[in-house]
């Protein structure tokens, strides 16, 4: 009413703290140079995170194209894996992996993709599964291959209790040569049951030579140039559980099966 002097709750609103006190920061706001300094670091790990997965896409994802993909969840999709070694495979299978066991007198038992190709791309989740007997788990290999055929072929075989994995270049003649070895790899999934994501490429670099490169669970563990490459004649990619003795009764598994090729091819 005129005349009468304005309640509190009529007055200007004004500030219930200092101006120089930041909410939620104990000591007052930062100082333009802490601000900026803050900024800067942010902005140097942004930065590398990004040269990482440029570094990384650069490798694998930019420069090929799929051209198969298998979940291997169904058994329509676990038909489609054509046998290449083994003298008594047991395949089988559940709503999430493609399953083989080994028989009486096999040390090895493998499976092809229906595809081919000479500069490939492949990957897939391998499991060694808990049905492997304890005194053999060690030995047992998962592996990937490339340009499978006439007795050749590039080998990623990754052994999981022993965190441990081997390139090979088999040639024609079963020559085995050991192009790159990995022991103690943190990246590789040790216990029994864990899945390990694994991926191997071979791309024609110059006429007869190559360029290897091994991922184990989206880390780059192996990069190898082959000067000559051209004896391996082979051009399936294929999946195998296996050991370098006889290992009846060995049991992995394999799921999110993909073939890749250089794009542009």
């Amino acid at each position: 009413m005129p005349g009468m002097a304005k309640s509190r709750f009529h007055r200007p609103r004004r500030r219930d703290f200092s101006a120089n006190l930041c909410l939620g920061s104990v000591g007052g706001c930062p100082s333009a140079a802490h601000t900026h300094m803050r900024r800067k670091t942010k902005l140097t790990l942004i930065l590398a995170a990004i040269v990482s997965i440029v570094v990384a896409s650069t490798a694998f994802g930019s420069g090929v194209i799929t051209i198969y993909s298998n979940k291997l969840m169904s058994n329509n999709s676990q038909a489609a894996m054509i046998k290449t070694a083994g003298n008594e495979c047991i395949r089988g299978g559940s709503a999430s992996a493609f399953r083989i066991r080994l028989g009486k007198r096999t040390a090895e038992c493998a499976y092809r993709a229906p595809v081919v190709g000479r500069d490939l791309d492949i990957s897939a989740t391998a499991r060694l599964l808990a049905g492997t007997p304890k005194k053999m788990q060690k030995r047992i290999n998962l592996s990937l291959s490339l340009r499978t055929g006439d007795g050749g072929r590039y080998q990623l075989a990754v052994f999981p209790i022993q965190r441990k994995f081997q390139l090979r270049k088999i040639l024609p003649n079963d020559t085995r040569k050991f192009l790159k070895v990995g022991k103690r790899v943190s990246a590789i999934r040790r216990v029994i049951g864990r899945s390990n994501a694994l991926r191997l490429q071979a791309f024609v670099t110059k006429p007869g030579k190559c360029r290897v490169i091994v991922i184990i669970n989206k880390k780059i563990v192996g990069k190898v140039k082959d000067d000559n490459c051209a004896p391996l004649k082979g051009r399936f990619p294929s999946i195998s559980v296996g050991s370098s003795n006889i290992a009846k009764g060995a049991v992995g598994s394999f799921s999110d099966l993909r073939v890749r090729v250089p794009n542009p091819y």
